[in-house]
């Protein structure tokens, strides 16, 4: 069972309203996800498995999409903010090393969220032992087993049409000046431990 953390408005980058519209999707999936896993698939289903179609198919692609979810939105709710701040020590340092430079890291992450339908995504892959920044179009299609999310940037239109129209730009624009890198700052110091 997945439970949701509270999270309150404290962000100027979207309005209380979509804000909270935001926060409704975001306890949706958690409830899809627990009705998904509190299903119990039948023998007939498993016996009837396959790659085109079926319960098994469904539930596992509810149950992935679903549960990403849940868990890109905490990452987002965490690390927007109401206030410009820059990045901590350890996660400038992970930013020059990987990207060359606060910047070069800035025009990346953005350019990323410009081009993607889903999120843009800031993580340490542990197999290549650098930062990436990750596209994904949906919640469960980009991310890359074993890498560990340091920034989440929510591109579903949800998250800033009825603030900003299609001027997509202007909501990134506003993102990268409302990352609260203290969230960053302990994600990234919890790797160390």
């Amino acid at each position: 069972m997945v439970n949701t953390s509270n999270f309150s408005y404290a962000t100027d980058l979207a309005s209380e309203t979509f804000f909270s519209a935001h926060l409704k999707l975001y306890n949706g999936y958690a409830e899809s996800f627990n009705k998904i896993t509190q299903k119990r698939l039948t023998e007939e289903d498993l016996a009837e498995a396959n790659a085109a179609a079926g319960r098994v198919r469904d539930a596992k692609r509810g149950e992935s999409y679903a549960l990403a979810g849940v868990l890109l939105h905490e990452l987002y709710f965490e690390n927007i903010g109401n206030s410009e701040t820059y990045p901590g020590p350890a996660a400038l340092r992970l930013i020059e090393r990987d990207f060359g430079g606060y910047e070069n890291f800035l025009g990346k992450f953005s350019a990323v969220c410009l081009a993607a339908r889903g999120w843009a995504v800031w993580a340490l892959n542990a197999r290549a032992g650098r930062g990436e920044i990750f596209l994904l179009d949906a919640h469960d299609d980009g991310a890359v087993f074993g890498s560990l999310p340091l920034l989440a940037a929510d591109m579903y239109e949800h998250a800033y049409f009825g603030d900003y129209g299609s001027d997509k730009a202007a909501y990134v624009n506003k993102f990268m000046t409302r990352i609260r890198w203290d969230a960053v700052e302990e994600r990234v110091n919890s790797l160390a431990q």
